[in-house]
């Protein structure tokens, strides 16, 4: 046995010694360089007839599924503004039928943007002289209105007391005119028609008279033959006599024709007159009496009315006037613009006309006063977020200007019908530290959801199909199972599977393709086929 061993390692030896001396020879030699084409020639063809080999299959990426933490994390951006903010307006008194219209404002003063103001400090005092010229003609108006209206109050009292007097003058006037023209026909007219004919009866015997005692001294004395001078003066008088008795019937008769034919023809007319207007003003004083004491008593009532109104008037345009020297209304820092929605409003526009010389308008919100405390930043979270968000839901925030500061910020309210399409808006309180100001850019990050022991898959793993989500299972024998599973939300690349997958398992990372029957199988038909595909 020994022997054995020693001849094989002999030749072992020897056979080594040989390669090393052949191998110059083989490096340098013709026939070497002939033969070793040869050989690789022949070994090419033999790989070209065995065709490409075949490389071996890759395996699928799977993800094993475990329970770690899982948690949503929003980070939002929005703005910081003031919690505690006052807009400043003009916002005039309303004014009814006034000669006054504010219209644009002209400013005398106003303070710089940013400045602190203390409460009760002028921020903007406005120009008031056409104010004042109309403030002056209604304190005129006033005065007049009192003056009118003192009159009218002493008035009032004697009216009332005359009343009763009046009425009972109208009864007593117009029972003397029936008593007037009663005792006229019955009395007075018959008389006077009486008297008429009577002086005319009197002037016409006068007259006869008067001619027969002329006649009986003219033919006593023609009878006498008396013509001394004492005769002719008697029948001379007698004369003159005759001729003024003469004309005296002539007057009576002309005095009772006119008595008759116009005197008393005037005086029925007059006297019947009479009757039927005071008939008329005692009617008129029935029927008016209490309206017209109404009357006044209304005429009162509106002077009264009027004269207030005015001392009213003046009073708001008093006010009016105190307004337009607008005031902080409390401490802080005054910023031209306003804040709406967590955007600082303000224009440049805006800003050149805050100066003197230059305009506001009624109810424009030019100016904010903002106190001094705590900010919060408005936010617009999405809609598939907005269920997670709750007040009192806390988080950090920082601001651009200051990054390395985490500032402490919670959730105190939000809103319950969209922003914007697919935006809820929420408010969250910021500790706003030093350095913090209103209107700079801040980014709040919250985790409205947390689970320590969630089981979460990468997100691209969850396929859906006809609103069916499924993931594929490795099972132990190498093969895929497609299962449905209900999955929750998605962070980070990872979506929850809230039911449908357990610890431990193992499912493709990607969506294996479907898998194809070969061609040649008669044996199945095509329903099977299409199973197999399944």
């Amino acid at each position: 046995m020994r022997n054995w061993k020693a001849t094989v390692a002999c030749v072992a030896v020897a056979a080594a010694w040989l390669v090393i001396a052949l191998a110059p020879a083989a490096q340098t030699g013709g026939d070497a360089k002939d033969k070793k084409p040869a050989k690789d020639k022949s070994a090419k063809g033999a790989a070209a007839k065995a065709g490409p080999a075949k490389e071996p299959a890759k395996k699928p990426a799977t993800h094993k599924v475990e329970k770690k933490p899982f948690r949503v994390e929003l980070a939002l951006k929005g703005v910081l503004e003031p919690a505690e903010t006052v807009a400043i307006a003009h916002r005039p008194e309303p004014l009814i039928n006034v000669p006054f219209t504010s219209g644009p404002m002209t400013i005398r003063t106003i303070v710089e943007h940013g400045s602190s103001v203390r409460q009760g400090e002028i921020l903007v005092a406005l120009d008031t002289r056409k104010l004042d010229q109309v403030m002056e003609q209604m304190k005129t108006d006033l005065q007049g209105s009192l003056a009118s209206l003192q009159i009218a109050e002493r008035e009032q009292p004697l009216a009332e007391r005359a009343a009763p007097l009046e009425m009972e003058t109208a009864e007593r006037t117009k029972r003397e005119a029936d008593e007037d023209l009663a005792y006229y026909f019955k009395t007075g007219r018959p008389q006077a028609e009486q008297r008429a004919h009577q002086l005319v009866r009197y002037a016409s015997f006068y007259y006869d008279f008067a001619k027969e005692q002329l006649r009986q001294l003219e033919k006593m004395y023609k009878a006498n033959d008396l013509t001394e001078d004492t005769e002719q003066m008697i029948l001379k008088r007698q004369k003159f006599f005759t001729d003024e008795a003469k004309l005296e019937l002539q007057d009576a008769e002309i005095s009772r024709d006119l008595m008759l034919k116009t005197v008393l023809p005037r005086k029925d007319k007059l006297l019947k007159d009479n009757v039927t207007r005071q008939t008329l003003l005692l009617a008129k004083a029935r029927e008016t009496h209490s309206l017209a004491l109404a009357q006044k008593r209304q005429q009162l009532a509106k002077m009264k009315f009027d004269a207030e109104r005015l001392r009213n008037t003046l009073e708001m345009l008093a006010r009016e006037r105190d307004a337009m020297m607008i005031k902080s209304p409390a401490d802080g820092v005054a910023y031209y613009g306003k804040f709406s929605h967590g955007q600082w409003e303000a224009s440049t526009a805006l800003a050149a006309r805050l100066s003197p010389g230059g305009t506001i308008s009624d109810h424009e919100v030019f100016m904010t006063i903002v106190k001094p405390g705590p900010v919060v930043v408005r936010l617009l979270i999405d809609e598939k977020d907005a269920g997670l968000v709750k007040p009192g839901l806390a988080g950090k925030a920082e601001t651009t200007f200051n990054p390395d500061a985490k500032l402490s910020a919670k959730i105190e309210k939000i809103s319950v019908i969209p922003a914007a399409p697919g935006k809820f808006e929420a408010v969250a309180a910021v500790n706003a530290g030093q350095g913090s100001l209103p209107g700079m850019a801040c980014t709040v990050k919250l985790v409205p959801y947390v689970k320590k022991d969630a089981i979460a898959v990468p997100a691209g793993a969850v396929f859906e199909d006809d609103d069916i989500h499924f993931v594929h299972v490795v099972k132990p024998q190498g093969k895929d199972e497609k299962r449905e599973v209900r999955p929750g939300r998605t962070s980070k690349g990872n979506t929850e599977i809230l039911s449908g997958l357990s610890a431990g398992e193992e499912i493709l990372l990607e969506r294996p393709d479907q898998k194809k029957t070969p061609p040649a199988a008669p044996a199945k038909g095509k329903d099977k086929i299409k199973e197999d595909e399944k």
